[in-house]
């Protein structure tokens, strides 16, 4: 029991320091950071930790051959998905731009059943259709429209991280997630330096206190959310950490109404409650065909 709740704790807070992430990266961009110095200066402070942490923990750096093709082929769309997210939250608000990013299970789930050559099951198809009519409604198509730059970035970053995952659970099963991770992040942080050296877009804005302690707070928590997040699934399993994560976009726009002051209309909160309404199910559903299996 209490290493459940010590889990339970663990992965509340590794969603709550996500978002929090999202948070002061916004912060950042209003003092002159741009997306891109952000991204490098996350990875260059992340796989030093996913190092450290593979060391504390005994695994291996080690990959098989053949599973490098498909290990950095993943990590160029985890870095895609997670840039274009931050970039997504330079254009709109950070709250719809999680929404937005938030279809990626869904996407998932329908890449994997395209893979597999398998038509969705009844609760699945309502679940996406569900998932799209929300996005629909929380877009406020028929009102005031969100900047196109920005809704195309979150689509990208749902879309690139759906096929980073998608990669990593038909090639790379047999890799310890702690490993994967730091090898998507050196994959990532190389693609962020060839990024800010070929279009030398090296700006963290303004040099004062505020902004660095709003890098420092973006990048630390995107970090330690890391630790907090593998500590949950070895205390309460991959499956239940993933159900818990779905706090992430609850937290990320109860906080962005509390600290940035951004709102949403009743039909874009309908929509979001939508959304992640069809993402729990979803993996309910998901859950209890692999406990019947």
């Amino acid at each position: 029991m209490t290493n459940t709740r010590a889990g339970l704790i663990a992965v509340v807070l590794t969603a709550a320091l996500v978002s929090l992430s999202s948070i002061f990266s916004r912060f950042s961009y209003d003092l002159g950071n741009n997306p891109q110095t952000l991204i490098l200066l996350r990875y260059l402070m992340f796989c030093p930790l996913c190092l450290l942490l593979i060391k504390l923990t005994g695994q291996s750096l080690n990959l098989a051959r053949q599973q490098f093709p498909a290990t950095y082929l993943a990590g160029f769309f985890y870095t895609l998905g997670s840039g274009s997210l931050l970039a997504s939250m330079y254009f709109l608000p950070v709250s719809l731009a999680i929404v937005i990013f938030y279809t990626y299970p869904i996407l998932t789930l329908a890449g994997r059943r395209l893979i597999d050559r398998q038509a969705p099951g009844l609760i699945e198809a309502v679940c996406f259709l569900l998932a799209f009519f929300g996005l629909f409604l929380a877009l406020n198509i028929s009102g005031a429209r969100p900047d196109t730059v920005g809704v195309m970035f979150a689509l990208t970053a749902s879309a690139s991280m759906s096929v980073s995952y998608l990669i990593s659970d038909s090639r790379l099963k047999a890799v310890p997630s702690i490993t994967l991770t730091f090898h998507l992040a050196v994959a990532g942080l190389i693609l962020a330096a060839v990024l800010i050296i070929t279009t030398r877009s090296f700006n963290p804005g303004q040099i004062s206190l505020a902004n660095i302690v709003y890098i420092l707070g973006a990048i630390l928590c995107f970090a330690f959310a890391f630790i907090f997040m593998f500590k949950g699934i070895s205390l309460i399993g991959a499956v239940n950490t993933s159900m818990i994560l779905n706090l992430e976009p609850v937290f990320t726009i109860a906080l962005s109404v509390l600290l940035l002051g951004e709102s949403l209309s009743e039909i874009q909160l309908i929509g979001a409650v939508l959304v992640i309404a069809a993402i729990v199910v979803v993996q309910l559903y998901q859950a209890r065909k692999r406990y019947l299996a």
